[in-house]
């Protein structure tokens, strides 16, 4: 299965290269595939997308934020501070950044341009000035950090910083593109 999802990624999967990441034709799920030598046995993981953007408010109203804490969210988002979602793998903090994504489009500008930064297309808005940029083989997410800079961002997000664009970005939010939004795995906020 592994090697027929790499053919229709246009790439290969084998005991050279056992590691395949894409997204799923036609679906856009997130797939993770490996193959020995790296493990026992062949070894594969769907991640599909959630197919609504769950509002800021319904967290609350699930008790998953107090009041206080999703107003203190509005403050940061109306003040354009930079937010830091953490957490561990599926723990939701694609779903709550959309949540917030949702909350910087009703309270913004309708003219604000949002540089949305992936791997992976997981984000979703409804922001009409927005630019969605991937990853590729050549071009690492630190190249589009240090690139969107040249495209007038209003608010620079980042699915997922998890390496040396860590840097690039916190340079990027520190030079006049403050309100932007990234997510990092981590147990706790401190970690």
């Amino acid at each position: 299965m592994i090697c027929t999802i790499a053919t229709l990624l246009k790439t290969t999967c084998n005991a050279v290269n056992p590691i395949l990441e894409g997204e799923l034709p036609f679906y856009g799920s997130r797939f993770e595939g490996i193959l020995p030598p790296v493990v026992k046995g062949a070894s594969f993981s769907i991640r599909k997308h959630s197919s609504l953007v769950i509002p800021l408010e319904q967290y609350v109203t699930d008790e998953i934020l107090t009041p206080q804490q999703a107003e203190i969210l509005r403050k940061a988002i109306d003040e354009r501070w930079n937010i830091l979602v953490s957490g561990g793998t599926g723990s939701g903090k694609t779903t709550f950044m959309n949540a917030l994504l949702n909350e910087i489009v009703e309270r913004g500008e309708p003219s604000q341009r949002l540089l949305v930064l992936e791997d992976t297309v997981e984000l979703q808005t409804t922001a009409k000035n927005v630019v969605a940029m991937r990853t590729a083989d050549e071009t690492n997410l630190n190249k589009l950090v240090r690139a969107c800079m040249r495209l007038r961002p209003d608010r620079i997000i980042v699915g997922e910083t998890r390496g040396h664009e860590a840097l690039e970005l916190l340079k990027a939010w520190g030079t006049g593109h403050p309100g932007g939004v990234t997510s990092i795995h981590a147990d706790n906020a401190l970690g």
